[in-house]
């Protein structure tokens, strides 16, 4: 079964490394001429604004993942943007509730949410709490907020869709506070188990938790490793690169290989070309480009993304105790200019 994809083959430009101009490659939304690099621009701005009308909050992660948002959901999901109960569409679940701005922010830049409700933002009666709820908000799929299950029911919903004999996807980012929990590593056992192709888990590694620094909270290194030693299909790629991660997400997705999770039968999954950085452990690894072994069809597949808090915005990248940021009222604009000195002109 061919998947119709929301997005399309037009070739438009993404960059990488927390910049917003750049280089070329297939891919777009609706045919639309907006680069990978300028969806992840928009998502931080309008985070920064959601993070202005309370004064604080999760801003930093908010940030740092951008890049992993935007391709997620201008490369990598088929969804209909005004319709989010559309039962074709790939389901996107949100583990880490405290990100939920970070998804706002992606929701309004597909045109999910409409921009002007983010002025609710945290407020009463507002569809965008502070913390992600599914019955508040159209495309927030999941009640992320008590950690470390998020990747369970991912992997019941892929039980689910693949038991209706769908090819929808389901993707599911996590923190690496959450590889912490037992239950996460008990939901990776049953999705190798069951031969959950179907399934991509997202891991967003930004080596921060509440308390400090998460490998020293408790190490979770080799992680590759440790995901291959439970079934899974792993890669490991600089989360602010975005043409890694658009190699990377291929990858998972197995593009190319039409039996990508729905066949009962074993496969491999090819590769969509180039190479996502390896990018080591924390404190540790090897750096450089390595090939990714090829995928079965039937096997659970991780992109472990390392991520930098707050980027994009020198200063708010190098604060220390940046896990909930409090940030001085000018401070606000200063991060927004810096964000609007590096949006494409309309020359471009």
């Amino acid at each position: 079964m061919k998947r119709k994809l929301h997005t399309g083959g037009v070739p438009i430009s993404f960059e990488s490394r927390c910049s917003t101009s750049g280089l070329t490659s297939p891919m777009s939304q609706s045919l639309s001429n907006i680069s990978l690099s300028e969806r992840a621009r928009r998502i931080r701005r309008y985070a920064l604004r959601m993070g202005e009308v309370q004064g604080q909050g999760y801003i930093a992660q908010a940030l740092g993942v951008a890049d992993v948002l935007a391709v997620s959901w201008f490369h990598a999901l088929r969804y209909q943007p005004q319709d989010t109960a559309w039962e074709g569409r790939d389901r996107f679940y949100l583990s880490i509730g405290h990100y939920a701005i970070a998804l706002y922010a992606a929701l309004i830049e597909a045109g999910i949410l409409p921009e002007d409700e983010l002025e609710t933002y945290g407020g009463d009666d507002s569809r965008m709490p502070m913390s992600g709820m599914a019955a508040y908000t159209p495309g927030m799929e999941i009640t992320g907020g008590s950690l470390g299950h998020g990747l369970g029911i991912a992997v019941g919903a892929a039980m689910g869709l693949r038991r209706k004999g769908g090819d929808q996807r389901v993707y599911n980012l996590l923190s690496d506070g959450e590889l912490g929990e037992g239950s996460t590593w008990e939901a990776a056992l049953a999705a190798a188990h069951h031969g959950l192709g179907n399934l991509i888990a997202i891991v967003d590694f930004n080596n921060q938790q509440a308390d400090g620094a998460s490998q020293q909270m408790l190490s979770t290194e080799p992680l590759e490793e440790k995901w291959r030693a439970f079934g899974w299909h792993a890669q490991r790629v600089d989360g602010n690169d975005i043409p890694a991660l658009v190699s990377a997400f291929d990858t998972a997705a197995g593009k190319g290989d039409a039996s990508f999770g729905t066949s009962a039968q074993t496969g491999t999954a090819q590769r969509a070309g180039g190479r996502a950085k390896d990018m080591g452990g924390v404190g540790g690894g090897v750096g450089g480009f390595a090939p990714h072994m090829q995928a079965d069809a039937n096997q659970p597949r991780v992109v472990i993304c390392n991520t930098r808090m707050g980027c994009g915005i020198p200063f708010l990248e190098t604060r220390e105790r940046n896990h909930f940021l409090r940030v001085e009222p000018d401070e606000w604009a200063k991060a927004l200019r810096i964000l609007d000195e590096t949006a494409p002109t309309e020359d471009a």
